[in-house]
């Protein structure tokens, strides 16, 4: 018997098949998708993050190199032309480049000659926290002495003077780190050998103790030992810089004076 088709039944499956059939995603297929999605979108995420995360320390490292480039120049300049602010006095005790009784691991006051009519200038640089700072304080105008045979004037440089910020660093860790920032190389040119070299560590506080007194030079001594501060060759500077997101940066540079008399009081010399 042949069976026979109900006419609407016929009219209906041409209408479904008079277009193309879309056919659905199983469950399974779905998941699978979604899962791949996932995978695709947390490996963009990733390489977006490190993309970003690359960009802040090479930002951060160039801030570091900002930080640590004026002390390269004008820092290491100003050290170079330590000088005496004076002749000694008429005992025979010594006007140090390096003053007596300030002098640590983390900060240093030494004068220098910044090209002023009016005398060598006091620089004071110290480090408080995460900044260090550099000041420069011309001496008061007519205090300095104006010939070498004078033993009883000395430059002034008073408190109320006018003090201005030449160098300032943020982001120093050497008080985090324990690394002192100063350490000394002493020169005697009268002995043999003539360098001596003076070192500290944050808790001994042996700079402190060497550079706190000066007194008159006596034959067959050394003046190193006497009066440290006058006896200053070179200076080591290590300075440790870490800005947000960097890896921390190190200049640590020796910095010597010009000459082995470049230190040596001149009237003319400021």
């Amino acid at each position: 018997m042949i069976g026979l088709r109900h006419p609407l039944a016929t009219v209906i499956g041409h209408r479904q098949c008079r277009y193309p059939c879309e056919a659905g995603m199983t469950l399974v297929e779905l998941l699978v998708a979604m899962a791949l999605t996932f995978i695709l979108f947390t490996v963009v995420a990733i390489s977006i993050d490190t993309f970003l995360t690359v960009g802040s320390q090479v930002q951060a490292s160039y801030v570091n190199s900002d930080q640590i480039l004026p002390l390269t120049t004008n820092f290491q300049r100003l050290l170079r032309t330590e000088v005496e602010p004076g002749p000694p006095s008429a005992s025979a005790v010594p006007t140090p480049m390096f003053k007596t009784g300030v002098q640590t691991a983390y900060a240093a006051t030494f004068y220098a000659n910044v090209g002023s009519t009016a005398g060598p200038a006091q620089i004071v640089a110290s480090l408080s926290g995460t900044y260090f700072t550099v000041t420069q304080q011309l001496p008061t105008a007519g205090s300095c002495p104006t010939s070498v045979a004078d033993h009883t004037d000395v430059c002034a440089y008073p408190s109320n003077g006018r003090i201005v910020t030449v160098i300032s660093v943020p982001y120093v860790q050497n008080l985090a780190t324990h690394t002192p920032i100063f350490t000394y190389t002493l020169l005697d040119p009268d002995f043999t050998p003539p360098q001596s070299t003076v070192s500290d560590t944050p808790t001994s506080g042996t700079i402190a103790t060497k550079f706190a007194n000066c007194t008159a030079t006596v034959a067959g001594t050394r003046v190193s030992t006497t009066c440290p501060g006058d006896t200053v060759e070179g200076v080591e500077v290590d300075l440790q810089v870490k800005a947000k997101d960097s890896v921390q940066t190190v200049q640590d540079t020796v910095v010597y004076r010009l000459s082995a008399t470049s230190q040596t009081f001149d009237p003319s010399v400021g």
